[in-house]
């Protein structure tokens, strides 16, 4: 005769938890997201960036070097703008208001 089924009881923990200790989950959690990202950049065949409110290059793909010649480093913290030009939104496909990838759109 099989086993009557086990009831399941869910169990917590309930303790205090301090700013530093938050803050150390936060930075693992960046960090696992940050190395995720670069595993990801190395991967694909575009240039992958990320940017700031400001559009400041905040990340860069390593891919960017054999599209532009310049090593990623060199591009943190400059705006899109200062590095190349997008074509306006007007001639973007749907006036750019579809938030899709920049995929073979022309820099």
């Amino acid at each position: 005769m099989p086993d009557a089924p086990r009831e399941q009881k869910v169990v917590g923990l309930n303790r205090p938890v301090d700013d530093k200790e938050i803050a150390a989950i936060a930075v693992g959690k960046a960090a696992a997201a940050e190395h995720r990202l670069y595993n990801l950049s190395r991967l694909v065949s575009a240039w992958i960036w990320e940017t700031d409110a400001e559009f400041r290059l905040t990340n860069v793909s390593y891919r960017v070097f054999d599209i532009l010649g310049i090593h990623p480093q060199e591009l943190i913290g400059r705006r899109l703008g200062e590095i190349g030009a997008f074509i306006t939104l007007e001639d973007f496909p749907e006036g750019g208001e579809s938030q899709s990838t920049f995929r073979d759109v022309f820099f």
